[in-house]
């Protein structure tokens, strides 16, 4: 299968360094805009005009996460500034929020329970090693030969990292708890 996009959304490529398209570019503003002010990433995919890539016109939502994960648009690895950095995290800040949905094994049946957002408040803080860690695996799974066993530990690295920056409040309780003796091992 022949690799569509390998330069992020924003971004070309001109005398070896990297710039801004600027169309592009707006529209990567506007996406975090959306996200931060409440839309959802299908609301947003749905909105988008400009063509995502050549071949595929049409954005999903998954391209829109896609954009909100991109660090690069925060200027990094020589790619031009398109999102202020506060702008960023915002949106990585909404993101964790918005997921706010927790099951764990009740310890007398061995079964998952859904436990409601009532009796919990779960803080997520995605950290800068679990965003690394997905774009790492993005970057390999669209490699045309990967090592999958290379993959699979980047994956359960990054499951691991994700794991510790979850935490879980029951509501009524003062002391804040990590997940781990809160929720216990799934």
């Amino acid at each position: 299968m022949k690799k569509i996009r390998t330069i992020p959304f924003g971004y070309s490529i001109s005398n070896g360094k990297y710039i801004t398209i600027y169309e592009e570019a707006e529209a990567v503003k506007q996406i975090f805009e959306q996200y931060i002010s409440g839309k959802s990433l299908n609301e947003i995919a749905y909105n988008m005009m400009i063509p995502y890539h050549s071949v595929k016109q049409k954005w999903n939502k998954h391209m829109v996460k896609r954009v909100l994960d991109n660090q690069r648009y925060m200027g990094e690895n020589g790619f031009p500034e398109i999102i202020k950095q506060d702008v960023f995290y915002k949106a990585q800040q909404l993101k964790s929020e918005r997921n706010n949905y927790v099951s764990r094994k009740d310890e007398n049946t061995a079964e998952t329970v859904d436990v409601s957002p009532s009796q919990y408040e779960v803080r997520y803080q995605q950290s800068v090693a679990v965003i690394r860690l997905n774009n790492k695996i993005n970057q390999m799974l669209n490699m045309r030969d990967c090592d999958r066993e290379t993959i699979k530990a980047l994956i359960l690295q990054c499951a691991d990292e994700k794991y510790q920056c979850l935490n879980c409040i029951e509501r009524g309780n003062e002391n804040e708890r990590n997940q781990h003796s809160e929720i216990g091992n799934n």
